[in-house]
């Protein structure tokens, strides 16, 4: 957003007025976040290797727009209002002598170029994901109404075009998305297969939040104290094998993982490999999208 600021400055007339004072607030606000540079470079290179976010593919940059307008039929409502109203602009400009719209070419700017930058970028670094591109929703929104004031050369299409534009967002708007991660799902099972004397694994350990608030409400409000209550139930966040054989004993005849991409904590995934060697068999049971229950036992 900052980049899209400076080229805005440095090349549409209408802002470069601004450009000296702009600068100098860039300049303040980068002397503020100096401290914080240290951790920004440290979470860069955490992630600049890969994670979980897959490198895109050509149809993305159509599914994005998807995501922005709610359902299939307001993106194509939208996409051809925007080829109409810039088209439209275009043919009026070349019959008109006067200056450009700075506010239409830094829309243009605002949205194309990082949404076209992140989508090039990202099969070197996968980053093209809708929760990291929604600054550029907004001037998508903004594109669209402009669009909308430049393909009407009539006030009754305006206000009938601004209408559906707006009623088809509202009545295709969900605030209930499925974000499938159904973890109270997850504990329902677990407390199915689950006796006191059964060992609960859960890795990586950052999932016990989630877990603790659909296992156990008390414990949860207790959230100082969440480790300590599951312990005792004997229920163990854990991130690597460690723990894991100080726990188990050879009286012991069930044991319970449950996982979600273990492999960020657990690279080798060294908890799986040590339970399916010290006991016989287990059965394995899938939580949508992405969690894991295993449920081993040994022979009797």
């Amino acid at each position: 957003m900052i980049l899209v600021q400076l080229l805005s400055c440095f090349f549409f007339s209408d802002v470069r007025k601004i450009r000296r004072n702009y600068l100098v607030a860039q300049i303040i606000t980068l002397a503020f976040y100096l401290p914080y540079i240290t951790v920004l470079f440290g979470r860069f290179m955490a992630s600049a290797g890969g994670t979980w976010v897959p490198t895109p593919v050509i149809s993305d940059l159509y599914t994005m727009i998807w995501r922005f307008s709610n359902a299939p039929v307001v993106t194509v409502l939208f996409i051809v209002t925007l080829v109409v109203g810039l088209i439209n602009y275009y043919f009026k400009r070349q019959r008109s002598t006067e200056p450009s719209s700075s506010f239409l070419r830094v829309l243009l700017v605002w949205f194309f170029f990082p949404y076209l930058f992140m989508f090039a970028i990202s099969f070197i670094i996968p980053m093209f994901l809708d929760r990291y591109l929604v600054f550029v929703s907004i001037a998508f929104y903004l594109l669209v109404a402009e669009s909308i004031v430049l393909a009407c050369s009539r006030k009754i299409l305006f206000y009938a075009l601004s209408l559906v534009a707006l009623g088809s967002m509202l009545i295709t708007f969900n605030p209930n998305v499925d974000n499938l991660r159904h973890m109270r799902e997850v504990v329902t099972k677990v407390k199915r297969l689950k006796h006191d004397e059964i060992p609960v694994f859960i890795c990586p350990q950052w999932l016990d939040l989630g877990f603790t608030y659909y296992y156990n409400r008390d414990f949860f409000m207790d959230y100082k104290n969440i480790t300590a209550h599951l312990n005792k139930d004997q229920i163990f966040p854990v991130n690597n094998a460690d723990k894991i054989s100080s726990v188990i004993t050879a009286k012991t005849t069930n044991v319970i993982l449950f996982e979600e991409w273990a492999e960020i904590a657990d690279k080798e995934n060294t908890i799986l490999k040590l339970l399916s060697e010290k006991f016989a068999t287990h059965r394995e049971f899938k939580v949508p999208e992405s969690y894991t229950i295993y449920y081993f036992s040994r022979r009797r």
